[in-house]
């Protein structure tokens, strides 16, 4: 049990790792000058996106969100980079929220369901896999989490095997308790 429990602390470390070097490269670069333009809001806006962009985030993406209410419909480079930023901060979002789910809360549900939208956008992604893993592995050990077989089915998505895995072990103890029977 503790070795398992150690492998996945292993795993659990290179995730942070790896994603913690896709998390820098996902977020381009832009002209920290600001637009060149008389709209004082314009401009204000965009220097309270950059001035907060890396000490804080969310403070930088809800001035990207307030630019983008605004100029949106424009077609320069401050919106095109805007639209990638959000993009890529709002996949960090969500992947961050999955981790918390699964590893802080212990939500295992809601980390499935977060999940989902995760994966949708990496199907690859290492870290969310991890996580679901772990998560899955936990809800399924845990004593405090009592899961029926058709909720663990639906977890790992396996409706089809779950079925015949709930017929066979439903054969499995009828065929148990008849031996009994007969021993008697």
């Amino acid at each position: 049990m503790i070795k398992h429990r150690s492998t996945l602390a292993l795993l659990f470390g290179l995730a942070l790792v790896f994603s913690a070097a896709n998390h820098a490269s996902a977020q381009p670069r832009t002209n920290p000058t600001g637009p060149e333009t008389d709209d004082e809001y314009k401009v204000t806006t965009y220097k309270r996106f950059v001035e907060n962009r890396e000490p804080n985030p969310g403070a930088a993406y809800q001035a990207a969100k307030d630019y983008m209410a605004r100029y949106g419909k424009e077609d320069d480079k401050y919106t095109s980079y805007l639209k990638q930023w959000i993009s890529a901060f709002e996949k960090d979002d969500r992947q961050d929220n999955l981790l918390r789910a699964i590893y802080g809360e212990k939500n295992y549900a809601a980390g499935f369901g977060l999940a989902k939208q995760v994966l949708a956008d990496d199907p690859e992604d290492v870290k969310a896999l991890i996580a679901l893993g772990y998560g899955g592995y936990l809800a399924t050990t845990n004593a405090k989490t009592k899961l029926s077989m058709p909720t663990r089915c639906v977890m790992l998505r396996r409706r089809s095997n779950c079925s015949r895995a709930a017929k066979h072990r439903t054969a499995g103890i009828h065929s148990r308790v008849a031996k009994t029977q007969s021993r008697h």
